[in-house]
């Protein structure tokens, strides 16, 4: 072999190797955190709930009146809101007479109650 093709050779096998260490060490992104935060539409209060027991169906307990009045929300924009996905857990009519912090146009978790 000559000289020149050993080189080439050389670089793609070190090329190869800086990519596979590249991809090995690339961050993932973000890691998921441990709770989501939910909301009672009825309260305002604003609960933190561990990752393994957030409940499977929506809306969820409030686990201090018990009623089922919690959605997850989101921060958007410097503001809270519930989470769009779930925004149509707002129509259902059980929900809707004890909905007194969610706008149901913006989905704005609302710093006092409405009237």
């Amino acid at each position: 072999m000559n000289s020149e093709r050993k080189k080439l050779i050389l670089a793609i096998v070190l090329l190869a190797a800086a990519v596979g260490i590249g991809v090995k060490f690339w961050p993932s992104g973000a890691p998921l955190p441990n709770s989501v935060s939910f909301v009672c539409v009825a309260t305002g209060q604003r609960f933190s709930i561990a990752r393994d027991k957030i409940p499977s169906l929506l809306p969820a307990k409030n686990p201090r009146t018990g009623a089922m009045t919690l959605l997850p929300v989101l921060e958007q924009d410097g503001k809270v809101i519930v989470n769009p996905r779930h925004a149509s857990c707002l129509r259902d009519p059980e929900l809707a007479k004890v909905n007194k912090y969610v706008d149901l146009q913006t989905l704005e978790v609302l710093k006092s109650p409405r009237q």
